[in-house]
């Protein structure tokens, strides 16, 4: 299985299912390669709640907004919630590799944590393994 191009891609539409098994696709950050990937997301996600409930998943490279070319390939796999201490091993690997970046899209959050108090999200990390 060639994974060149998620291991390369700066976006990727996760697909994860809903109990009635619809697909819902978003563009997310993925860190890893050779079928392994990690992800970080808040717990109380809806992609969280899915994968709690079905764990398969799938995989395409995407733009920015999420918009897949025709004919990109789709990976089948599954995904597997990371919390605690790992979990925050996970969010350094995945913001180390998008840098500049992922300290301006997180910024945000940070300010408006500091500006009006609320309890903490947690982060939780997703460990995807493609199936072969």
């Amino acid at each position: 299985m060639d994974t060149a191009a998620l291991d390369n891609a700066k976006y990727v539409s996760l697909t994860s299912f809903k109990k009635d098994g619809s697909a819902v696709s978003l563009p997310i950050w993925l860190q890893g390669s050779g079928g392994t990937y990690v992800m970080m997301t808040a717990d109380g996600s809806y992609k969280v709640k899915r994968i709690r409930n079905n764990p398969a998943i799938q995989l395409q490279v995407c733009n920015m907004k999420g918009v897949v070319a025709d004919g990109a390939v789709t990976f089948d796999g599954n995904a597997q919630i990371v919390e605690g201490p790992e979990a925050a091993v996970i969010e350094k690997k995945v913001r180390a590799r998008y840098g500049i970046m992922g300290k301006l899209m997180t910024a945000p959050m940070k300010l408006m944590a500091k500006l009006k108090p609320q309890p903490a999200v947690a982060t939780v990390g997703l460990r995807i393994t493609l199936t072969p």
